[in-house]
C-alpha cells in the first residue's frame, strides 16, 4: 500500500525562520540606505530593507534571521527577489504618496512603509492635548514619538470613564518634513492613515490639522 504524504503550501518568506543570520545595522549608520518596510503573510512578520544599486535585506520579525536579494522599480511597480528562498513576486498594489512608495501588495504580502531618508529627521516625543471629550463619558489621549530614520509611532488612549476602561492603540508609519509643515502615513491603519500639520514657536510645538486642532498644539519634549 502506497502511503501519500500531503503537504500544505507555505510562504517561501516563512523559512526565514529557518535560516541563521545577522542582526540589522541601523538605518542611518547603513551606507544607501532608501527604505524599510513591515510585511506580513498573514501569519508571520518580516522587516526589509531597500538600498541603493537595487539591493534588499530581510529579516524575520525578531531580527534574528537574515536574507540577502534584490528589489527593482519599474513603472511605480516593485519587484522583490530572494534567490536563494526562489521567491519572487511582483506587486499587485501600490500606494505613492509625494513620491514615496508608502504600501504595497503581492501575491503574498501586504509591507507598509516604516522608515524611509528623504527629507529632515528628528529625534522627538510629541504630548497632544485630551480631545474628543464627551463629558462623563469618553475623552482621548495621543502621543507621537519621531525617530531619525523617518519612522514615527503613534500612541492613543480612548477613556471610557462610566466603564473604567482603557483602549489603546499603537502604529508605526513615516513622517515627511517640508519646510515647516510634516505628514504622517500609518499603512497599517484603517482609518486616520494620513494626518497632516504645522511645526510652530521653534520647533516646539506641532499642530495636527485632523486631532481637533482647536484644542491646541501638541507639546514637544
Amino acid at each position: 500500500m502506497k502511503i501519500r504524504l500531503k503537504i500544505k503550501s507555505v510562504s517561501l518568506l516563512f523559512f526565514f525562520l529557518l535560516i541563521l543570520g545577522n542582526l540589522p545595522q541601523s538605518e542611518a549608520a547603513s551606507d544607501g540606505f532608501k527604505q524599510r518596510f513591515f510585511c506580513t503573510d498573514g501569519d508571520n512578520g518580516y522587516r526589509m530593507l531597500l538600498f541603493e544599486n537595487d539591493k534588499l535585506e530581510a529579516y524575520n520579525e525578531e531580527n534574528t534571521i537574515k536574507e540577502n536579494g534584490h528589489y527593482k522599480i519599474t513603472d511605480k511597480k516593485i519587484t522583490l527577489k530572494v534567490p536563494n528562498l526562489g521567491f519572487e513576486e511582483q506587486s499587485l498594489q501600490e500606494e505613492w504618496g509625494k513620491g514615496i512608495l508608502l504600501t504595497f501588495r503581492t501575491k503574498s504580502l501586504f509591507c507598509h512603509s516604516t522608515a524611509h531618508n528623504i527629507g529632515p529627521s528628528v529625534l522627538a516625543e510629541a504630548v497632544c492635548p485630551t480631545i474628543r471629550v464627551i463629558p462623563g463619558l469618553s475623552y482621548e489621549d495621543n502621543q507621537f514619538t519621531f525617530y531619525p530614520n523617518h519612522m514615527v509611532k503613534w500612541r492613543q488612549w480612548k477613556e471610557l470613564v462610566k466603564v473604567s476602561d482603557t483602549l489603546y492603540s499603537e502604529h508605526f508609519g513615516i513622517y515627511l518634513i517640508e519646510g515647516k509643515t510634516f505628514t504622517l502615513f500609518f499603512g497599517d491603519k484603517k482609518e486616520e492613515r494620513i494626518l497632516s500639520g504645522d511645526i510652530l514657536n521653534g520647533e516646539q510645538q506641532i499642530l495636527i490639522h485632523q486631532l481637533e486642532p482647536e484644542r491646541g498644539p501638541c507639546q514637544i519634549n
